[in-house]
């Protein structure tokens, strides 16, 4: 299993929830470090398990932050895609949060939950 490639800079990054594209000024993407374990019975006496790390699995939190987002839904479970950091799949806002300060702009804080995820090259 090749190792995914790494994201030199967080430049250019667009993110869509609900086919509303917005832009963002932190994305954070919590995800999971699980492993499969893939041993088959053929494998050797005392030999050790054999896994492979897990992909991106239902349940990976993202947490976006920006400004003059009109709060995205949350009533169910809708497209999320984030190219950058192959983000695809289906997803639900389970917390949006607006800010607000003088002489600032109105910020807000969105999280969404991974509840299906797109099978690779889809």
């Amino acid at each position: 299993m090749t190792a995914p490639a790494a994201i030199t800079s967080a430049q250019g990054t667009t993110f869509t929830f609900n086919a509303v594209a917005f832009k963002v000024r932190k994305i954070t993407v919590k995800k999971s470090t699980g492993e499969i374990d893939t041993t088959t019975l053929d494998i050797a006496e005392n030999s050790e398990a054999i896994t492979e790390l897990a992909p991106i699995a239902e349940g990976t939190l993202i947490t976006v932050e920006g400004w003059d987002l009109i709060a995205p839904d949350r009533t169910g479970a809708h497209a999320l895609a984030c190219s950058k950091f192959s983000l695809s799949g289906n997803a639900i806002c389970t917390d949006y949060e607006l800010t607000g300060e003088v002489k600032g702009k109105i910020g807000f804080t969105a999280t969404f939950r991974m509840t299906a995820v797109a099978s690779p090259g889809v």
